[in-house]
């Protein structure tokens, strides 16, 4: 216990190092998180309309900045105007909010992301039974640069990812107890409060939790319905007399529109501003394990699929899949602390010294990445003509490295020489991850799990 308290707060001390050398402005959604809480502690209500129209988010913002107000509101003149952003988020960071109103925020938030690293580690370790690859995976989530460069800014993704991966814990080791299933309602109701799109999440796994009970022992878990059912009617009878509709997606502007998977999940991974891939080369890995954790475990993958597939096929399907201006892999964060376990069962099979050096060199290029975004302060993806973290390499070290990667405008659009090439060999290197675990899964002995099936 001392050892993992002792790692614990190390990596809350690099998380926070890293937020306090980098130090961007608040921006994006975060003064409108921020005039929640004010409109709460001043005004004891949740309508913004006055908040805005007397530029209360100045405090936290120096200029003009649109209103985040649904539509369905500001259209209305009788009605009050309520943020479409969740009330969660605000809710969980108040009474920090109340103690330093700039402060206390950013610490919820680095607490949360350290949260979600013991989570991740507990997860792995679930499924695994290994605690050195479950840290080795943990601390490589640590050190990526959408990780950590996303810790300690105001926005929902963390709080989701460890909602979820609460759930998933509970689900796989506690679902036959009856306090816990209390708290994994608990946990989907905070999801949906946090944001509505985590009802993609909630759905599945409120799901997967009835019917495992009732296949496996002919039980109901009553408590789960206790809990969740009260709640789902107060978020929506909340959501239709905020917004006057019981859709919580019809809440946002109209101008967030739709965009194939088919051009939006290559430019998640490899756009030269945006990709996960690009910025977090460790993450092959992950690519590399889903063969051998499916044939280590394939009950807790089949779970996990069931749950992170329909909502990740939602995610990439919004035009504004890189999660606006906000750090880089925003919306990506929901999905990848549950996904980690891949990288301790790939870990646990490879025997050679070329493997090894394969790990060792994926996570020392994560590592570098790191060290030298946070070093430049690289601000978050925008309209530049090239990519900041490219041009800022270049003048160090004499090569144009984003000329091999495809670039992708703010409409998911292919633009430059050899694009489609580009990304054919992006995508041809993530099949060629996942045929190498396959093929090590075919050719070592990889023990599989005694686990009960879904």
């Amino acid at each position: 216990m001392l050892s993992v308290v002792l790692v614990w707060l190390v990596l809350f001390g690099f998380l926070y190092g890293v937020r306090q050398y980098v130090q961007h402005p608040l921006s994006g959604d975060e003064p409108h998180y921020l005039l929640m809480d004010y409109s709460l502690t001043h005004d004891h209500d949740l309508d913004l309309k006055n908040n805005y129209q007397n530029f209360d988010y100045f405090r936290y913002y120096p200029a003009p900045t649109p209103d985040h107000a649904s539509p369905l509101n500001t259209t209305q003149k009788f009605s009050g105007w309520y943020s479409f952003h969740g009330i969660g988020l605000p809710f969980m960071i108040l009474p920090a909010f109340l103690w330093n109103e700039r402060i206390g925020p950013m610490l919820v938030m680095l607490l949360v992301a350290t949260i979600v690293l013991l989570l991740t580690w507990w997860w792995t370790l679930l499924l695994t039974k290994n605690a050195k690859v479950s840290l080795f995976s943990t601390l490589l989530l640590a050190i990526s640069y959408f990780f950590n460069g996303l810790a300690g800014y105001l926005y929902p993704d963390f709080v989701t990812a460890g909602l979820l991966l609460g759930a998933l814990i509970i689900l796989q080791r506690f679902y036959k107890d009856r306090l816990w299933q209390a708290v994994f309602a608990v946990l989907l109701v905070a999801m949906a409060f946090v944001h509505a799109k985590s009802l993609a999440f909630a759905l599945p796994l409120g799901t997967l939790m009835l019917y495992k009970n009732y296949k496996q022992h002919k039980q109901i878990p009553w408590p789960v319905l206790a809990v969740s059912v009260p709640a789902a009617l107060v978020f929506f009878w909340l959501t239709h007399r905020w917004f006057g509709v019981w859709n919580p997606t019809a809440i946002y502007p109209t101008y967030l529109g739709m965009v194939s998977p088919f051009s939006s999940i290559p430019a998640s991974l490899w756009d030269v501003r945006r990709g996960l891939l690009v910025y977090n080369p460790g993450f092959l890995l992950l690519l590399c394990g889903l063969p051998l954790w499916w044939k280590a475990h394939r009950a807790s993958l089949s779970t996990v699929a069931i749950i992170l597939i329909p909502a990740y096929v939602i995610t990439m399907s919004f035009s504004e899949w890189w999660g606006g201006y906000a750090p880089l892999g925003r919306y990506l964060m929901d999905f990848m602390p549950a996904l980690m376990p891949a990288v301790a069962f790939f870990l646990l099979a490879i025997r050679t010294t070329y493997q090894k050096a394969f790990v060792a060199v994926l996570t020392l290029a994560t590592l570098m990445v790191t060290v030298f975004a946070t070093r430049i302060r690289l601000s978050y993806p925008g309209y530049e003509p090239r990519a900041v973290f490219f041009s800022e390499l270049e003048k160090r070290v004499g090569v144009g490295f984003d000329r091999l990667l495809p670039q992708y405008t703010l409409h998911t659009e292919l633009v430059g020489r050899f694009s489609w090439l580009k990304t054919l060999a992006g995508m041809a290197l993530v099949a060629a991850c996942v045929w190498y675990g396959w093929y090590v899964a075919s050719k070592q002995s990889v023990p599989r799990k005694k686990v009960t099936t879904l």
